[in-house]
């Protein structure tokens, strides 16, 4: 069977010019990790239904819903823009792309101040925490994951994959315990910020190490940054368009815990 299967792949190839065997190979494994994140999301959307106060809920997705949108600023069409670049052919040093990820997204710690600021103009201590501590991360925690896209850009997506599963698994079980241990929004908040910068953090190093280059004098680092910010721009709109990002209006949400499952559903729309 499996031997006819490959045939048939080999067949087709002289129709899409493209080796099937090693992309459909590949294809599995990203199929693969895309369950087990599923799995591990349910697993912990689960624990939190029943272990953490609904309100409780609705901040945190609230929090992760404005620390997405402020992530914008670190550039997050680096990822593809390195990913084609690699996969053209050019040398690229990725500790060079997060320089100026990093750089970027200090714009989005100030927003994330801001808003903390706001909070506390109006006595909302637990908002005006939430968001001074989540804005430390901003600026590192979307931009050490670029990793993933040298991973892509040179086709190892079974060593992407098997890096992705473990980080997902530490993510779950350290964030699961600070949930059983504490029921603390705030130090469950910080818990996931901490722990998925710093799986992020492991694995950058990881791929820096074993895909260092310094032959990248020819690499077109400026149109590969233009390019970056082109995709950026349209994340945005993406953002605002979406209920991700409508659900940035809460001027209701300080004291509604409606407001707060309203949150909560739109994202499973």
């Amino acid at each position: 069977m499996k031997n006819h299967l490959i045939k048939l792949l080999r067949r087709s190839e002289q129709l899409t010019k493209t080796d099937m065997v090693y992309l459909v190979g590949q294809s599995g494994w990203l199929i693969f990790g895309q369950g087990i994140a599923l799995i591990s999301s349910l697993g912990l959307a689960w624990v939190f239904a029943n272990f953490i106060e609904p309100s409780d809920y609705g901040i945190y997705r609230y929090i992760l819903t404005v620390a997405t949108i402020a992530s914008i600023t670190t550039l997050t069409g680096f990822g593809i823009a390195v990913a084609r670049a690699i996969s053209q052919g050019h040398n690229v040093d990725l500790q060079k792309i997060i320089k100026i990820k990093i750089k970027f997204g200090l714009l989005g710690l100030i927003g994330m101040l801001l808003i903390a600021g706001y909070y506390l103009w109006i006595n909302n201590t637990l908002l005006a925490t939430l968001f001074a501590v989540t804005a430390i991360w901003i600026p590192f925690f979307d931009s050490l994951s670029d990793y993933q896209f040298v991973l892509q850009g040179k086709k190892h997506f079974k060593l992407q994959t098997i890096i992705k599963i473990i980080q997902r698994t530490i993510i779950t079980i350290v964030v699961v315990s600070a949930i059983f241990l504490s029921k603390n929004i705030v130090v469950i908040t910080f818990t996931y910020f901490f722990i998925t910068t710093l799986s992020h953090y492991t694995a950058y190093r990881f791929t820096q190490a074993k895909y260092f280059t310094d032959q990248d004098k020819e690499t077109p680092y400026t149109s590969i940054t233009k390019y970056a910010k082109h995709l950026s721009i349209q994340n945005i709109f993406f953002y605002w368009q979406c209920p991700v990002g409508q659900s940035f209006i809460i001027q209701t949400f300080r004291s509604s815990p409606i407001s707060c499952l309203f949150i909560c559903r739109s994202y499973t729309k």
